[in-house]
């Protein structure tokens, strides 16, 4: 069946998905044959994680007072284990709050293992049996956040160039990025908005759907060979998010790894997944094909019914019932019966923290163990990528190219503006005028002179509160576009 999805089609017209059922030859689709030849076909990656514990410090509202706070420590991931490689479309599911986001930040490298005080991350993270190195694994990996914050004055393709600007390196010509802007925005569905602004709550642009494909399309400018997702159809509705799924199927269909968090999706999305990783509680359920799953649930005498959306039996298992301290009781032992039977399942020992040693996940008669050797002998057991850090130093040539990129974006927001941009002015004049007729009869005295020093005082002043309600009120709202930059 997902075979067969995926060989239909996705066109976009007058700004509104639609999918037809006729055959759809991604060898033909520009973008993807652009993904399929930008890295070696040899150039595999297989990610394994083993005995993940990660957790934070979190204020005991109880215990605590203002005078005399008190912190508590509360575990978000509880022993994880799992592997995936290029090629695959990982989903990672469970109820709110059982660590999805969190298993996802911490397989992006984006969770510090610094041994700081307010968190604590334990384990190990291989990338082609070597310890991964976090700058370097950044570098080769993207990750769409859930919040789709742009620059809002900004037209669609003005985003993805200025992406593909910050992105590429200085190899690529111009018109090179301007044919992969060109692809994206065409295998993405956003011809019709092309020339259209952003926008954000006060100013009026693309849909939200529009918006949330726009943002995985600037991190597909990179050519990453990971990609994270946090929820990419939250917001959208059924059809669009089957649209945004199938780009995402395609894109692992080709070689890369990809990794979404996502909630409660459709049949046919659920369709097109490669892996399924099932949470609750910080503690792994099932892992493995997602094509399995309704078999593994089964055995644990929990069988899917007939004609049910499989992703919504899922969530409904594996989802703590808080409402009667009865129901609350009898979720928790199910979730906590399932979690056990998982780790039976994979050779770990059933004890929290009894990760090690034969009885361990790395026990040589372990199924995950086995099977993490077989992965490890598919993939290239070199360097997992092509990018040294010497690559990556700015040289003086780009860095004064991205000063000017991020002068000419600046002065784009502000040209879009004219409001502002005449109320300025206007205070500006005004201000001009009142100094000036203040000072205007000025001599060459000594009164005069000390009258000067407080003309330039009052003028200095002026234009560094200027200067600094401007950034006050520019930062909040660029902070986490900026942020989100750096970390890309």
């Amino acid at each position: 069946p997902v075979e067969e999805r995926s060989e239909r089609s996705v066109s976009f017209r007058s700004g509104v998905a639609s999918m037809e059922s006729v055959p759809y030859n991604r060898e033909q689709s520009k973008l993807f044959e652009h993904f399929s030849k930008s890295r070696a076909d040899n150039e595999k990656i297989c990610v394994e994680w083993s005995d993940l514990h990660y957790s934070i410090l979190t204020k005991d509202a109880a215990k605590s007072s203002f005078f005399a706070p008190v912190y508590k420590n509360k575990t978000i991931l509880r022993s994880m284990h799992g592997k995936v490689t290029s090629g695959e479309l990982l989903a990672i599911m469970g109820p709110t709050g059982c660590g999805k986001t969190s298993l996802l930040n911490v397989l992006a490298a984006r969770v510090s293992n610094a041994g700081s005080k307010a968190a604590e991350l334990t384990g190990k993270i291989l990338v082609n049996g070597k310890p991964r190195d976090d700058e370097t694994f950044r570098r080769i990996s993207a990750y769409v956040l859930q919040d789709d914050r742009m620059y809002a004055h900004l037209t669609v393709h003005e985003t993805l160039m200025y992406s593909a600007h910050f992105y590429l390196p200085n190899t690529v010509t111009d018109a090179e990025k301007e044919e992969l802007v060109t692809n994206v925005i065409s295998e993405l569905g956003l011809n019709k908005t092309r020339d259209t602004i952003i926008g954000d709550e006060k100013v009026r642009g693309v849909s939200g759907g529009e918006r949330k494909r726009a943002n995985i399309g600037v991190q597909l400018i990179s050519d990453p060979a990971v990609l994270f997702l946090d929820e990419p159809t939250s917001g959208l509705d059924s059809f669009q998010a089957q649209a945004v799924m199938e780009s995402m199927k395609a894109i692992a269909q080709h070689g890369r790894m990809v990794i979404t968090v996502i909630h409660q999706p459709r049949s046919s999305i659920f369709e097109m997944f490669d892996q399924l990783l099932l949470l609750s509680e910080g503690r792994t359920i099932y892992l493995g094909p997602a094509s399995n799953a309704a078999a593994y649930f089964t055995s644990q005498h929990l069988p899917p019914p007939n004609y049910y959306n499989p992703a919504d039996f899922y969530l409904d298992m594996l989802s703590p019932d808080n409402r009667s301290k009865e129901q609350e009781l009898e979720t928790g032992t199910r979730i906590y019966k399932l979690s056990q039977a998982w780790r039976q399942s994979c050779g770990v020992s059933v004890i929290e923290g009894d990760n090690e040693g034969e009885n361990g996940v790395f026990a040589h008669d372990s199924p995950l163990r086995q099977a993490s050797i077989t992965a490890a002998a598919e993939v290239d057991m070199t360097e997992y990528t092509s990018i040294k850090p010497s690559d990556q130093k700015m040289d003086i040539y780009r860095f004064v190219r991205i000063v000017r990129l991020l002068y000419w974006r600046s002065l784009t927001g502000q040209l879009r503006l004219p409001q502002a941009l005449i109320a300025r002015t206007i205070v500006s004049i005004a201000f001009g005028g009142i100094i000036g007729g203040m000072y205007s009869d000025l001599s060459n005295d000594q009164r005069s002179i000390d009258q000067l020093n407080g003309f330039l005082f009052v003028i200095v002043i002026n234009q560094g509160f200027n200067t600094v309600t401007a950034v006050l009120a520019t930062f909040p709202r660029e902070k986490l576009i900026v942020n989100r930059e750096r970390a890309n």
